[in-house]
């Protein structure tokens, strides 16, 4: 959706030579999270909110974009080594991850809960998970909360949390439902779409009373790579500025999670 967007002279002046030279903007995700980045009907084509305002950014800074299809816990060893120029998988900006990599925020997030329809298990709030099972994909931060939810679990003299890490977000839509798990958590730009478009919004319920950990997440890039980071970070505030942001989060549901400004590192 984001249509014939004009590149910016000013703003393409700032790309570094070798990614200008390439002509390129190679960017890093995995295609298997509704809403930000996955694979249309067709199985090829890529879509999603995360995508579409990828390819916003690039073309503003006179690029293509150009897709690596990447397992999330690859993403920062793929920034590194200079696989990819940067990554955009509604990967949360963290001080711990801001050790590693710098961020520019493009939307806020937070945790919230998929069950089964019905919440047969009264799934509300973390204590509330004590004796049951989940899944999460390895390499995200919902990995650790997990694992915290279910220290304090235990720590209250509760069963703890079963916990299985995998790569396919599909298979574990499919443990919902089947019951092997008895819920999900995970970012509500995500959990959002897929409780309202699995089996036309009858297969599962979202528990978002309390939205949980709210943070910025943003495109992620190599600490060596300064130049490119503020690149990307002008032609963002650019897109804001002249509203293709607000479009592009409208046009998938998520205005109520949009960012005020382009910011380098914002999360806490």
């Amino acid at each position: 959706m984001t249509g014939a967007i004009a590149s910016d002279p000013a703003l393409a002046a700032l790309v570094p030579a070798d990614v200008k030279d390439r002509g390129t903007l190679v960017v890093g995700s995995p295609a298997t999270f509704p809403a930000l980045n996955f694979y249309a009907a067709d199985g090829t084509t890529l879509v999603g909110h995360d995508w579409d305002l990828a390819v916003a950014v690039a073309k503003r800074l006179g690029l293509r974009p150009e897709h690596a299809d990447i397992d999330y816990a690859a993403l920062i060893p793929g920034l590194k080594s200079g696989r990819i120029d940067t990554l955009n998988a509604g990967m949360s900006d963290t001080a711990k991850r801001q050790q590693e990599i710098d961020f520019v925020d493009y939307r806020m997030d937070g945790v919230v809960f998929l069950v089964p329809e019905g919440n047969p298990d009264k799934v509300s709030k973390p204590d509330s998970l004590c004796g049951l099972s989940t899944a999460a994909v390895t390499g995200t931060i919902t990995v650790d909360r997990a694992r915290k939810w279910s220290d304090n679990c235990v720590a209250a003299g509760k069963e703890p949390i079963g916990l299985t890490e995998t790569e396919d977000t599909s298979q574990m839509q499919s443990q919902l439902r089947s019951g092997r798990i008895n819920f999900l958590p995970g970012d509500l730009a995500t959990l959002s779409y897929i409780a309202s478009t699995v089996n036309d919004g009858n297969a599962f319920d979202l528990i978002d009373d309390e939205i949980i950990d709210m943070k910025p997440t943003g495109f992620g890039f190599s600490k060596e790579r300064k130049e490119l980071t503020t690149a990307v970070q002008r032609s963002l505030q650019s897109l804001i500025d002249d509203g293709t942001y607000s479009k592009i989060m409208k046009a998938w549901n998520l205005q109520d999670l949009e960012v005020k400004s382009s910011v380098i590192n914002g999360g806490k």
